[in-house]
């Protein structure tokens, strides 16, 4: 009895070549039935097929790229925010307070505040020209100031407002950035 030739990539594979167990759909090639000429067509029919699964990784990867630099600039934008209400704040209570010690210390988150804007926003500048490894050292640069201000207040007296716990999220934010210059 006569044994008829595979017709299609997955029935034909040999050494180096896919299957459908491994995740490749297979194809009928065009010039399958051309005798003589099968095991060059089947070789073309692998090599388009590995093509076109190379061009679709590497377009998920544009996509999944995009996405994630579209979430870095969502989450930088965020940090700016939390960034200068807490510059706003700072320096709000260092002009109300009527402590001398605390004074002190609002003045000198402000200024650590500042700071730490000026950082973040060096990062937005940053991811737009596509510099992730600049994002990551000038978001490491405003946690650094944040830390700063944080620190200010081991020591009593007690800071009863708001500015610390503004300063742990952001710091969060911060730390989530990290991670996403880092996976760019």
């Amino acid at each position: 009895m006569r044994r008829e030739k595979p017709s299609t990539v997955a029935e034909t594979k040999g050494e180096g070549e896919m299957s459908a167990a491994d995740g490749w759909m297979p194809i009928r090639c065009a010039n399958a039935g051309m005798g003589g000429r099968r095991k060059r067509a089947d070789g073309v029919c692998v090599r388009r097929v590995k093509k076109l699964k190379r061009e679709e990784e590497e377009e998920e990867e544009r996509r999944c790229t995009a996405d994630l630099k579209g979430l870095a600039v969502y989450t930088l934008n965020l940090a700016h925010t939390n960034a200068r209400k807490s510059l706003t704040l700072a320096n709000s209570l260092a002009t109300t307070t009527t402590n001398p010690q605390l004074k002190q210390r609002y003045s000198s988150c402000a200024e650590s505040y500042d700071e730490a804007v000026g950082d973040i926003e060096n990062a937005q500048k940053d991811l737009a020209l596509g510099d992730f490894n600049a994002v990551n050292i000038v978001t490491s640069s405003a946690m650094t100031e944040i830390d700063d201000c944080q620190d200010k207040f081991a020591q009593p007296p007690k800071d009863t407002s708001l500015l610390l716990k503004n300063g742990k999220t952001l710091n969060d934010i911060c730390n989530i950035i990290l991670v996403l210059s880092n996976l760019l």
